[in-house]
């Protein structure tokens, strides 16, 4: 009897952690990042160093699954690229800050490759980004559900 007993309880153990673990094992929510990236000036109309950074962070990040890109109003990131600073082949730094409703936070890059690029420093400062969102993703939704 403590043969069966013991058998009918592993068995019910092994359906009830294999129901249960593919639901741990999935990520929290597959529901992708809204961002928008902008260049701080508007180059008069001209395209400027600054909106080149921002389409090269732009390009950089949107190639990620769990980040689209989306007009400023439906945004759950902001973007914007501040400053750059250095020369090609040399050293080159971007700074923007990013905006999450009323946090934000000031983030530089540079590039750390041989052959310093404006688009190796985007793909740093891109790196970053994409980090900060994936360790704030969930309350980066539940923000969005709150508006």
């Amino acid at each position: 009897m403590t043969f069966k007993r013991a058998l009918i309880l592993g068995l019910a153990s092994a359906l009830i952690v294999s129901a249960v673990s593919p639901a741990f094992a999935q990520k929290k929510s597959q529901e992708p990042i809204k961002v928008f990236v902008l260049a701080a000036t508007s180059g008069g109309g001209f395209r400027d160093p600054l909106t080149d950074s921002a389409i090269d962070i732009e390009r950089a990040l949107y190639k990620k699954n769990q980040i689209v890109g989306v007009p400023s109003q439906d945004a759950d990131v902001k973007i914007e690229v501040l400053e750059r600073r250095g020369e090609p082949l040399t050293m080159t730094m971007v700074f923007v800050r990013l905006t999450a409703g009323d946090y934000s936070l000031d983030i530089s890059g540079q590039d750390s490759t041989d052959f310093v690029s404006w688009k190796g420093t985007a793909k740093d400062v891109a790196f970053t980004i994409e980090r900060w969102i994936k360790a704030n993703h969930d309350r980066l939704i539940v923000q969005r559900v709150q508006k």
